[in-house]
């Protein structure tokens, strides 16, 4: 596994050297703008939510288990994840995408580390490197339905990851009292108003098997994550019967 030095380097010398635009000085500039707001907008949450988290904790409580992790969600539920585990030195995938340097930039200041690559350019690539990295036991988190979509249809990307590396899948889900739909948006993205009680639910490691076909194990991941989505729903039940919102 590479060192946290092997990592943490400045953003450009992690994009594609074919991509130009980390010479115009307009661009730099409007992406840190647009990083320092939703960096700012992310911890303003975080603060504001009452976040419970439920189901398999093994990542959190630092029980390592003998295979490494992979964290499977929809696109439209990275939030919660993304705060909670910002402490887990997990790998990413994200676009190489003008899109894809902003998310890379945040996952950075989050604590997280990430390969750049998507379903439609260099997707190979990524899907090497992460294999790679997983292999050696590195976590890893897969918004398995990005980075365009189509919305809850799980990528292949994943079944690969796991029947190359023998890495078990967590399904995540989350839940909110209080929030605002996009409906427009690809993903249906779903965002926390503050002082709303929010529930992530992570349910227990599964692995696909290597005789499995692909088909087989992305509706196997879709089923997982679904029951994941439907938990954290019914805790959030449960916890708004608890708890009241001063």
């Amino acid at each position: 596994m590479r060192t946290i030095s092997e990592y943490d380097k400045s953003i450009p010398n992690l994009v594609l050297l074919e991509e130009q635009r980390w010479n115009d000085p307009k661009f730099t500039l409007v992406l840190r703008v647009k990083f320092m707001f939703v960096a700012f907008i992310f911890l303003i949450i975080r603060a504001f939510i009452r976040l419970k988290i439920t189901g398999y904790k093994g990542l959190l409580d630092g029980k390592a288990t003998k295979k490494p992790i992979l964290l499977a969600l929809w696109h439209g539920s990275l939030l919660l994840p993304l705060l909670s585990y910002r402490k887990e030195k997990i790998l990413i995938i994200t676009s190489p995408s003008g899109d894809g340097d902003l998310l890379h930039k945040v996952f950075h200041f989050m604590g997280y580390y990430s390969v750049r690559g998507s379903s439609s350019r260099q997707g190979a690539r990524a899907l090497l490197n992460a294999i790679r990295e997983v292999s050696e036991g590195m976590n890893s988190a897969i918004a398995v339905d990005g980075p365009k979509g189509p919305v809850f249809q799980v990528k292949p990307g994943i079944v690969a990851i796991a029947q190359k590396t023998g890495a078990l899948i967590v399904p995540v889900g989350s839940a909110y009292s209080k929030h605002i739909a996009f409906k427009k948006a690809w993903d249906k993205t779903n965002l926390p108003l503050p002082f709303t009680k929010a529930v992530m639910h992570a349910g227990e490691p599964f692995e696909i098997k290597k005789d499995m076909s692909v088909e087989e194990g992305c509706e196997l991941v879709r089923q997982k994550i679904e029951e994941a989505m439907k938990n954290a729903e019914l805790n959030l039940q449960n916890y708004s019967k608890r708890v009241k919102v001063n």
